[in-house]
Order: C-alpha cells, then structure tokens, then sequence
C-alpha cells in the first residue's frame, strides 16, 4: 500500500493489536519521516486496549510525539525513537568503527601484554594515542588555555584515572586473560556506570534496566568457569 495507505482495509494499529498479550517493541528515527514516527508512537497507544483488555499495560507512555533519545518501555508495548534516518546515519557508522576498532584494540593488548611489561606498554599507548590525537584535536577544534584551567579536576580525573590507571590496569589484566572474557569483563562498565549513577547521582534504575545489569554480571561470571578447559584437559 505505498502511495495508496488510503486504500488499506484495515488501520496499522489493528495488526499489533493481534500480537496482544506479547510484548512488543517498535523504533523508528526522528528523521525518518516516511515512516512516520508519531503516527507510530499513536499507533502504539491505540493498540494498548488489546493488551488492557488481557489484563496487561499495553503502551505505557504520552501521546505528545515522543523527542530524539526518548524510550518507554514500562509496557508489553514498547517504543523508542533514535535520533537520524532510516538507515544508518554517519553517527552509527562512527559508533560501529569505534566498537571494531575497540575489539582489535583488545585483541592486540592480548597479544602483547604477556610479551612486555604492562607499565611501558601501558606509556607507549598513550604516547601513541596522543602522537595521533593532538593534532587533529588543534586543526578541528578551539582549545582556549582557560577552558582548560577551568576544567583541570575533569580532566586530571579522566587522565590519571579514566585513561592512566584505567588502561594500566587492563593490559596488567589481560597478561593472563583471554581476550573474549576481556571484552566481557570490560563491558560491564556500563553496569558500574549505572551502579555509581544511582549511588552519587540519585538516580533511579528501572527494573529492567536492574535485570539487565543483573544478566550482564551473570554473563561474566558464568564466561569465566572454568567448564570447556576442565573437558579439554580431561
């Protein structure tokens, strides 16, 4: 019905409605206008009487057209809207290199962690890093001597801790671990993220997100048995 959505039989609502009691998650962009993402989000709040009528919530959520970054999922129905188009924008594209780059970036620590001494490994990244960097940071940007002065505690903390004893500590890791439980183990900081957020900021997990967190350990704990290496060596 492309062209013609007039001549539909039946409204879009209708066909998530008959998913009613499941849950259910649409998204859409906040540039994808052909698709529409607040007839979508209306979409979703229509349908929801199927899910009350089953004793469930259906869309748990406004009907003012949801912003970029937006996301409710409190509901069987859920709905998110991420900022760019249809496809994938240059902001994904950047996000998938970054991730790509981060995986070799664990694999090479594994590889040469057990060859060198993790302190002087630790120097040379981020010489190498800011050889790379700097550069490019004084052609693009604007580096005025007193932002820097007024943000000198953020940026101490994210050099000596974030960056210094962060990647220190991870290449000092990775001398005996293999890379795959790395990058597990390393994707928990979204978790502790989470964790210090609602401890010194105040805020508030919801239940799923604590189940995610929760899943997120368990994966960890659970990749780091022991189990195939005791077959292996049996």
């Amino acid at each position: 019905y492309a062209g013609q959505a007039e001549a539909m039989p039946f409204d879009q609502h209708f066909l998530l409605a008959a998913s009613a009691p499941r849950f259910v998650a649409t998204g859409s962009a906040s540039g994808d206008l052909w698709a529409d993402p607040v007839s979508q989000q209306l979409c979703c709040l229509a349908a929801s009487p199927a899910w009350r009528l089953l004793g469930k919530k259906g869309f748990v959520g406004p009907e003012a057209p949801a912003k970029a970054g937006d996301s409710f999922q409190e509901g069987e129905v859920g709905f998110h809207l991420r900022d760019g188009i249809h496809f994938l924008g240059r902001g994904d594209w950047l996000m998938l290199a970054s991730a790509l780059l981060f995986a070799c970036h664990i694999v090479v620590v594994g590889h040469f962690a057990p060859q060198a001494d993790g302190v002087a490994l630790s120097c040379a990244q981020f010489f190498v890093a800011g050889l790379m960097t700097l550069p490019i940071a004084f052609l693009t940007e604007h580096i005025p001597l007193a932002g820097i002065w007024e943000a000198k505690w953020a940026l101490l903390y994210a050099g000596v801790l974030s960056c210094g004893v962060a990647y220190t500590l991870q290449i000092v890791g990775q001398k005996d671990t293999p890379p795959a439980i790395a990058s597990l183990t390393m994707s928990l900081e979204s978790v502790f993220s989470a964790i210090a957020g609602a401890i010194i900021l105040h805020e508030t997990l919801q239940p799923r997100e604590m189940l995610g967190c929760a899943l997120m350990l368990a994966a960890v704990m659970i990749a780091q048995l022991p189990i195939g290496r005791q077959k292996k060596a049996a």
